[in-house]
């Protein structure tokens, strides 16, 4: 995965934060994929994936059997529910109290040493109020810090209104956005032709 060398410095620096990672819709796939298996990677590492975007039909391949056990996803897309003792599924991104509870579940049952991913939180400003949102993350952030665990809020950043954004920075411990890196690469790469 050549495109997600940025993420490392992201990874390394995200323990017990919460991270609101800006990406672009090319690097998406590659950044969390990879995101995932180093997470997983980790011996004592557990992954909860609030799936807004990704089909779990997607996500599950790339993840190697011996770390499925240490995967939960909770499965917030509009598309065909899988079943699976490692998949919640809510009502979709509109249903905010459900990603709570099935967060709250996953929890309970991955123990300790746990990193919460948003795969598109921008998915999530689609079909809830800014407010409502608004107090969703506040809530959701300040759980996360209370109960010492690490959180990765991706969003493509073409597909988030500025003032989502300045609200997501808000309540992020740190932001990063790498959604021009592989613009200026193909730029620069084309430049030394």
């Amino acid at each position: 995965m050549p495109n997600t060398f940025f993420m490392k410095e992201t990874l390394a620096q995200a323990d017990k934060n919460v991270s609101f990672i800006a990406i672009n819709q090319k690097q998406y796939k590659e950044a969390l994929n990879f995101t995932i298996t180093t997470l997983l990677a980790q011996d004592e590492t557990n992954v909860i994936l609030v799936s807004l975007s990704e089909s779990i039909d997607e996500v599950l391949p790339q993840i190697p059997q011996q770390w499925k056990s240490k995967l939960i996803i909770i499965d917030a897309t509009q598309g065909e529910k899988v079943a699976s003792e490692n998949v919640f599924a809510t009502g979709g991104p509109g249903d905010l109290t459900g990603i709570q509870i099935g967060i709250e579940k996953a929890e309970k049952k991955l123990g300790k040493k746990i990193v919460i991913i948003f795969d598109a939180i921008n998915a999530l400003t689609i079909y809830n109020k800014h407010d409502t949102l608004g107090k969703f993350i506040h809530i959701f952030n300040n759980k996360v810090r209370l109960d010492e665990e690490t959180a990765l809020l991706f969003t493509i950043k073409d597909a988030t209104e500025e003032s989502l954004l300045e609200l997501f920075k808000e309540f992020s411990d740190k932001y990063y956005d790498f959604s021009q890196m592989y613009i200026s690469s193909i730029e620069l790469a084309e430049e030394l032709k």
